[in-house]
């Protein structure tokens, strides 16, 4: 992808803070939910049932965490990268603005990996609240 190939939508800077907010709350979510649920299982954790449920939940959070960061980071470092003339550009310049259409595909998996992470602690929460 090169600079005229860029959607002029990300190069507004309206929309960028608009959709950084929107992924720092998705983000603050996760943390949350993450935070919350270690601390249940730190003060229950001998008489928990269904641990590997907890597990997954907390590893698919990270994963939603980990592409929060990709995304954000490419959202504050498309204007630098955009500034930077074309012949002072080096090989870490070409790579970000050839993967710049990777952005969906992290927006997606972040968004997915959030609700299957939150639905595994929460239906961790849940089946060990059900007598045995």
């Amino acid at each position: 992808m090169t600079e005229d190939e860029v959607p002029k939508a990300l190069q507004d800077p309206e929309i960028r803070k608009a959709l950084v907010d929107y992924y720092k709350w998705v983000v603050s979510v996760g943390i949350f939910v993450f935070t919350v649920s270690v601390s249940f299982v730190g003060l229950y954790g001998a008489d928990l049932r269904h641990r590997w449920l907890f597990r997954s939940g907390w590893t698919l959070l990270g994963l939603c965490i980990l592409f929060n960061l990709l995304l954000i980071k490419r959202f504050v470092t498309l204007p630098i990268v955009l500034a930077t003339p074309g012949v002072d550009r080096g090989f870490l310049h070409q790579l970000w603005l050839a993967t710049l259409g990777h952005m969906k595909v992290y927006g997606s998996l972040q968004n997915a990996f959030l609700i299957l992470g939150v639905l595994g602690v929460a239906l961790g929460f849940v089946l060990n609240w059900v007598p045995r």
